[in-house]
């Protein structure tokens, strides 16, 4: 897959996202506008792509604590979360591996998609977590 390729795919999950974000708070304007932009109406992309900057621009990003302590089997846990809640995940062998495991906390509910926690930790490890993996094992 080419870098065009999954930049599309990337700004269709985007556009998808705010589209659920703005159907869960009733904002049927908004996901018209998404709509068309998933049908490939330039304007509306453009527009989705503002409303997206503008939303990232006012939401803090997510606390990260690497190591929140010991799973069942001795593996490690981690939790992404805002000020309400968030997830848990465990320590794997690859990144995909560690957001495949983002669990919702079911006490403290999180209030951001899971598809931004996927997105923060993977922006915040990066493609090797080898180096958070082993100040983890320290703990």
């Amino acid at each position: 897959m080419d870098t065009n390729e999954e930049d599309k795919m990337d700004t269709a999950k985007n556009i998808n996202d705010l589209r659920t974000e703005a159907a869960s708070a009733g904002d049927m304007a908004q996901v018209k506008i998404c709509d068309r932009a998933l049908s490939g109406d330039t304007e509306a992309i453009e527009e989705c792509a503002r409303v997206i900057a503008v939303a990232a621009a006012m939401t803090p990003p997510p606390e990260i604590d690497w190591y929140q302590t010991d799973g069942e089997h001795g593996e490690k846990i981690g939790y992404i979360m805002s000020e309400n809640g968030g997830y848990f995940f465990t320590w794997a062998e690859s990144l995909d591996e560690i957001v495949e495991s983002l669990d919702p906390d079911v006490m403290d509910a999180p209030d951001f998609s899971m598809s931004y926690a996927d997105d923060e930790i993977r922006r915040r490890i990066g493609d090797s977590p080898v180096e958070l993996r082993e100040l983890i094992a320290e703990k």
